[in-house]
């Protein structure tokens, strides 16, 4: 749900900030003549106290108004997740950050010929942390055989690495068509190593 109000409140803002951009431009252009933006403000207050109705409505789109304000503040102050992971080793904690465990998947996975392209990315949860790896592979592969390596491999790189259990790896595993293999081995060839520039972050 809040992924939606936070689209509509963003959009609604944005409406609002271009239709007062424009007015505002209209104005300094001359194209709109300040009398006639008195009137119409004129206009809106002259409804709204034209009697009790219009009092009641002028009231409760006030009130939207400020409900939207509220919950427009109320995304853009929100806590970001956490980006880390903590466990304790009995002499203290330790944090991990989630851009080392993507990168640690990556490193693991990096010389298996048969994966073109490897999109980490890490849950944590209340039974424990997960990692979840989109995978493009090349047409020829055997993906139970892939499957069951990649697994593996995570696993025991992150807790050699790391000391974290991971609770599981899943996999959403696709398919490459043959010229998107060859796109990627040419911008792979002209490009350094995406999992450098994260690990060293």
């Amino acid at each position: 749900m809040r992924p939606f109000w936070g689209k509509f409140f963003t959009f609604l803002i944005g409406v609002i900030l271009v239709f007062l951009g424009v007015e505002l431009l209209l104005l300094i252009l001359g194209v709109v003549p300040l009398l006639s933006i008195q009137r119409a403000i004129t206009a809106v207050y002259f409804f709204f106290t034209g009697g009790l109705f219009k009092q009641f409505l002028g009231v409760l789109l006030s009130a939207l108004f400020l409900i939207a304000a509220c919950f427009v503040f109320r995304l853009l102050l929100l806590r970001r997740k956490e980006e880390h992971l903590v466990f304790d080793t009995g002499e203290g904690k330790i944090r991990i950050s989630f851009a080392s465990i993507r990168a640690l998947t990556r490193e693991a996975l990096k010389d298996i010929p048969s994966i073109v392209s490897i999109d980490p990315q890490v849950e944590s949860a209340a039974q424990g942390p997960s990692v979840v790896v989109k995978l493009l592979v090349k047409p020829d592969t055997v993906i139970p055989e892939l499957s069951s390596l990649v697994q593996n491999r995570i696993k025991e790189r992150i807790e050699r690495q790391t000391g974290i259990v991971l609770h599981d790896v899943r996999l959403f595993v696709d398919l490459a068509p043959s010229e998107e293999v060859e796109a990627v081995q040419e911008r792979e060839k002209g490009s350094p190593p995406e999992i450098e520039k994260e690990y060293h972050q």
